[in-house]
């Protein structure tokens, strides 16, 4: 395990780790970094060290867009989309957006701030399949176009 203070002065891909940010309550720690292309960021521990490291501001990807230390890009947080986005733990379905309300199963999908898909079905297996086929229409060509280093 890498230590807080081991990342300081090092680089990832076109980062630079400049320091470490005061934790905040109940939250990972973040680093303080500069990107090449000039775009300061910070970025939570776990982000630098994973196997698939962040390793630039989301320049690559064509859009400075950087809030807090999620990735942005064209309005769209990356790690929603992610195939291993944990699951809320109230979450019965064992999907994302797949949920069992008023006797009906609902699937539902926000895309770019925008309510791209909200269906009810009688069978849970419907509505799963709905999920997945959005997910797959919407994501898929999103991720095709975004370049992440």
């Amino acid at each position: 395990m890498v230590a807080k203070e081991d990342l300081i002065g090092k680089r990832i891909g076109n980062l630079e780790i400049l320091e470490l940010l005061p934790e905040k309550k109940n939250e990972n720690f973040e680093y303080r970094c500069k990107c090449d292309c000039g775009n300061y960021i910070n970025v939570r521990k776990g982000n630098l060290t994973k196997k698939r490291p962040t390793k630039s501001c989301g320049c690559k990807g064509g859009n400075k867009t950087f809030k807090s230390s999620l990735h942005y890009i064209n309005g769209t947080q990356l790690e929603k989309i992610a195939p291993t986005k944990p699951l809320q733990k109230n979450n019965k379905s064992k999907i994302a957006g797949v949920y069992f309300f008023n006797g009906r199963w609902f699937a539902t999908l926000h895309f770019k701030g925008k309510r791209v898909l909200c269906k009810s079905f009688k069978y849970k297996s419907d509505a799963i399949i709905a999920r997945l086929e959005a997910e797959k229409r919407y994501f898929d060509k999103y991720l095709q176009g975004i370049k992440i280093v």
